[in-house]
């Protein structure tokens, strides 16, 4: 962001995205929360960040990111839209999608 310049995304639906995957995480052995400690553990053995905030934060945004995929996913499908594959197919060697239905959806 530029001090002064509109933010290019909503500001609003960011926070409650992060609140519900906080909400997420705190659910013993959910799918998310699987993957949340996943990643963290995964950059912490990496020494990734500058601290272990830093670090929550990353964790905290990826798992948001798999949970808007998920969302777009099961929204589109709902609506009777074509749904193709995720972004990530073909980038950088990801063969594998985590599919909502994996995560209960």
């Amino acid at each position: 962001r530029i001090k002064g310049a509109k933010a290019a995304y909503n500001r609003t639906l960011k926070i409650a995205v992060r609140n519900a995957v906080e909400q997420f995480i705190k659910i013993p052995g959910s799918p998310y929360e699987i993957e949340y400690r996943s990643r963290k553990a995964e950059r912490e053995a990496a020494a990734w960040g500058k601290s272990k905030g830093h670090r929550h934060n990353d964790a905290i945004g990826y798992t948001a990111k798999l949970f808007l995929s998920h969302l777009w996913l099961v929204w589109r499908d709902m609506e009777g839209l074509p749904v193709g594959d995720p972004y990530v197919i073909g980038q950088n060697g990801h063969i594998h999608v985590k599919t909502p239905a994996e995560f209960g959806w």
